[in-house]
């Protein structure tokens, strides 16, 4: 919704309208693309020089572009275009029990550079941590050397709590209570967000995907880890009372024929599974394009084991789908992973099976359809976690300070501070805000000339803020210089006089 008290009498006071406006100009471009000024001015209902200010502001930030006005018939001036800024990015990662995926993906969904880390054994949440610090490493001092990087979200395959992002169990990882999250904060220095990777998959169909535009929809995701599912009801994503909603792949399926049963009292990810079409290809490991091609050229010759596996999978998916058709009623199912796979060797047959168990009128309506975002569906769901904070509030979120500070060079900070004696404390006349994370530590009176140290500063600490003054019960001081006494007629200004608004 817009908040349209910002365009009468009194515009622009409301420090809160201001912030929501700019959200939702910052959404649209984020999620619809690049448009112009016209058309954010019809679709918010905002006027136009409000709008104006509020893409001029996202320029500022660094957040958008102003790009060429669109060259149409319309009569009048053409409208600049206002796209979101390439150069920001987040790291998404998609760790997996044969690989973990890495990529930087731009504010807008577009994929700028992905690696994938194929792994002997199975990764631990601290190998994941030191492989992700490794990629971002090589990213900022080559080929992304101009990128500003955001955060990172991770789509880990298991239960993910909502409330900090804890993996409580990944059952084929064999993580339990991982704090995956923290560790890869800290091995990044980028703040860090956790999901469930078939939850982040279905948010990043429905933004930018196959459910674009759907508010009722069942995804489910076919990976190497096994099966696993999101919801999104009435438009928004369910993650249930601890953020584990959507684990189809641990329902038990019903089985019509003995004969496809192979785990007796197996959970639908046993059944169904991509290690089972990779031992009738004779492959001990493939990516999702490597498997559907295989696939594809088993089938194109007439490979019986695997035509028969194909078709044991599909009948018991489809009752998987049914199920969840009759319960959820949603009016789109897509798949994705090797589920897609699945569905498109034989899409008229998965969709007869899904019809001729489902009831009619909940099945009237459905569509059932394969993930459009194909492999960058996690990464994207993923990378959406870490720009939650900056689409949430442009102006107040760290992001704004952190994208700043990846412009400087790092040898640069040693420059940018001087230290300069006032009393027992020394303070900076230079701003240097935009220098991430920096500490300053000062040593007391009777220590050797130049006794002042740079580092980096722990989490919650808010660089050029505080300063930490050793030995002293006072943990905090303010970098600004101790105030003139009446004889010295010294005057300073405050390096931190500048509001911090928006």
């Amino acid at each position: 919704m817009i908040d349209r008290s910002g365009d009468g009498p009194g515009a622009g006071t409301s420090d809160g309208v201001h912030r929501r406006n700019l959200a939702r100009i910052l959404g649209l471009v984020h999620y619809r693309g690049p448009l112009s000024r016209a058309w954010l001015t019809a679709l918010t209902g905002l006027n136009r020089s409000t709008v104006a200010a509020l893409a001029a502001r996202l320029v500022d930030l660094g957040l958008a572009r102003e790009q060429a006005p669109d060259q149409t018939s319309r009569a009048g001036r053409p409208s600049p275009v206002i796209a979101v800024d390439p150069d920001l990015v987040a790291v998404a990662v998609n760790p997996e029990v044969d690989a973990v995926t890495i990529a930087a993906v731009g504010l807008g969904g577009a994929i700028a550079a992905r690696v994938r880390v194929d792994v002997a054994d199975l990764v631990t949440p601290e190998r994941t941590a030191t492989l992700v610090a490794e990629v971002v490493r090589e990213w900022r001092g080559g080929e992304l050397a101009h990128a500003r990087f955001v955060g990172a979200g991770l789509a880990v395959p298991g239960l993910v709590r909502a409330s900090d992002g804890l993996v409580r169990f990944a059952p084929h990882l064999k993580w339990r209570d991982a704090q995956v999250r923290e560790l890869v904060e800290a091995a990044t220095g980028l703040p860090t967000a956790a999901g469930n990777d078939a939850t982040l998959g279905a948010i990043a169909e429905h933004r930018f995907g196959a459910g674009r535009g759907v508010d009722d929809l069942v995804y489910l995701n076919g990976g190497a880890s096994g099966i696993g599912g999101g919801l999104v009801v009435h438009g928004r994503p369910v993650l249930g009372a601890g953020g584990f909603a959507g684990e189809f792949g641990q329902n038990r399926p019903g089985i019509d024929d003995a004969g496809d049963r192979r785990a007796v009292g197996g959970v639908l990810e046993d059944e169904v599974g991509r290690s089972r079409l990779l031992g009738a290809l004779g492959l001990r490991s493939a990516d999702e394009p490597a498997l559907a091609a295989a696939i594809a050229r088993a089938v194109a010759s007439g490979d019986a084991e695997v035509v028969a596996e194909l078709d044991r999978q599909r009948r018991i998916l489809a009752t998987a789908i049914a199920n969840a058709v009759n319960v959820l009623n949603p009016s789109r199912v897509i798949l994705g992973g090797f589920l897609a796979t699945l569905a498109e060797q034989d899409s008229a047959a998965m969709r007869a099976a899904v019809a001729g168990q489902a009831m009619p009128a909940a099945a009237e309506d459905l569509l059932l359809v394969v993930a459009a975002l194909g492999e960058d569906r996690l990464l994207v769901g993923a990378a959406e976690l870490a720009f939650a904070p900056l689409l949430a509030d442009p102006c107040r979120s760290r992001t704004e300070r952190r994208a700043r500070s990846e412009r400087m060079p790092r040898p640069a900070v040693a420059s940018a501070v001087r230290v300069l004696h006032g009393g027992a404390f020394g303070y900076t006349r230079t701003r240097v805000e935009s220098i991430r994370d920096l500490r300053v530590e000062i040593v007391p009176d009777g220590a050797p000339p130049g006794a002042v140290s740079i580092r980096s500063a722990p989490d919650g600490v808010r660089p050029n803020r505080s300063l930490q003054r050793p030995h002293s019960s006072t943990p905090r001081e303010r970098l600004c210089p101790p105030p003139p006494s009446p004889s010295s007629g010294r005057t300073t200004t405050p390096h931190d006089a500048t509001p911090a608004t928006c």
